[in-house]
C-alpha cells in the first residue's frame, strides 16, 4: 500500500479544546501534525477549518504566470503624465 503524502488526509480523530492563556488551543493528534508555521482558520458552512498556510512562492516562479503584452500595446503610446501638485495641509 502506497504511503500518502497528507498522512491526516480523510482521516477523522476527536481531540481536545483547551484553555492556554487567554486563548483556546487545540491538541492536535500525531496522525494531523504539521510543520511548525502559520495557519489559516476560518467557519465555513459551520465547520471549523484549520488550513497550513502556504509557503510563499520565489520570484521566478510568480514570473512563470506573468504574459507578455499583446502586439497591439506599444509604451511608446502611453502617455507620461507630469506629477500631480497636491496640498497635504490639514
Amino acid at each position: 500500500m502506497k504511503k500518502s503524502k497528507d498522512p491526516g488526509k480523510n482521516k477523522v480523530a476527536q481531540t481536545r479544546v483547551f484553555r492556554s492563556g487567554n486563548s483556546w488551543a487545540i491538541r492536535l493528534p500525531k496522525d494531523f501534525h504539521m510543520n511548525p508555521g502559520s495557519v489559516f482558520i476560518f467557519w465555513k458552512d459551520g465547520d471549523l477549518v484549520i488550513r497550513a498556510k502556504p509557503k510563499p512562492k520565489t520570484l521566478a516562479e510568480m514570473m512563470v504566470k506573468l504574459k507578455p503584452f499583446p502586439d497591439d500595446v506599444s509604451v511608446e503610446e502611453i502617455e507620461d503624465l507630469p506629477p500631480q501638485e497636491r496640498n497635504f495641509e490639514w
